[in-house]
């Protein structure tokens, strides 16, 4: 399988208990090795923390702005050219998943998703792709470095 990413698309979860690796994929010149996650969405965890605990998280970044019903944005500082945009939902008052599109590189990615505890913690999904990755895997192959 050959894909391209024109724009980045991630959703932002728990890592689910049941995953396994799967086979190698071509992502525009790189072999990243996804993982296969059967019914993620429907059987994944819940982060530990709740919808209004997240957006006090979130504002912890600098130029993040988040409205009430879990919109945000987040933009680069004077000099820099990237963005963050996103959706929140919940779940049985808990943090379910984070919906976002981004242009952002490495560093400022990786220092988003920490807001969310730690990587190890986390899995990214490429909706567009049907790939599921670790949080390492995606910044360190997927992501230039800033």
């Amino acid at each position: 399988m050959v894909a391209t990413m024109d724009d980045t698309h991630i959703i932002l979860q728990p890592y689910p208990c049941e995953i396994e690796l799967a086979s190698p994929v071509k992502l525009g010149n790189k072999i990243i090795t996804p993982f296969t996650a059967t019914s993620c969405q429907a059987s994944s965890p819940l982060f530990p923390f709740t919808f209004e605990e997240t957006i006090e998280r979130l504002k912890t970044l600098p130029l993040l702005d988040c409205e009430p019903d879990g919109a945000f944005w987040w933009h680069s500082p004077h000099g820099e050219h990237w963005q963050v945009t996103g959706n929140l939902y919940d779940r049985q008052d808990k943090l379910f998943y984070v919906e976002l599109k981004s242009n952002a590189p490495g560093q400022p990615m990786g220092q988003f998703f920490s807001t969310f505890g730690p990587h190890e913690n986390l899995l990214i999904q490429l909706p567009t792709l049907g790939l599921f990755l670790s949080t390492e895997e995606f910044l360190n192959r997927f992501l230039v470095k800033a």
